[in-house]
């Protein structure tokens, strides 16, 4: 069990690093907290939907995405699958922050994003969706 003086430091830098983060974004966050995929990706097309997993979002803006994951990630692209039912848009995404969280937090990490583009699925594309 830390001191108090440790736990209010801790919370000071937290709040100031919270801070910066907002005062770099371009763009107002909204919370999200819904279930949508991603799949990690290094080339020009949309993988096949089976290549998608589910991921428990945090917040969504204009410009960017936050997201949890349970290991740290080892990608710096990815597609986002958004939407629901039989609707999705794709939008292509790089990984800017991650944040380790506490170890009795649910998810192990928080990811933070910048969304670059929507794309087109090669299925889609094809006509084959």
């Amino acid at each position: 069990m830390g001191s108090p003086a440790v736990e209010t430091e801790k919370s000071e830098q937290d709040r100031v690093s919270d801070e910066t983060v907002r005062q770099r974004r371009k763009h107002e966050r909204y919370g999200y907290p819904v279930v949508q995929k991603i799949c990690p990706c290094r080339g020009k097309f949309v993988p096949g939907a089976a290549r998608f997993f589910p991921v428990q979002c945090k917040d969504l803006s204009r410009g960017g995405i936050a997201f949890y994951l349970d290991y740290e990630p080892s990608f710096e692209r990815f597609i986002l699958m958004i939407g629901t039912g039989d609707r999705h848009e794709y939008v292509a995404g790089e990984v800017v922050y991650v944040q380790a969280l506490p170890d009795d937090a649910p998810e192990r990490y928080l990811v933070g994003c910048r969304l670059i583009k929507k794309v087109q699925s090669r299925a889609h594309a094809d006509g084959e969706e």
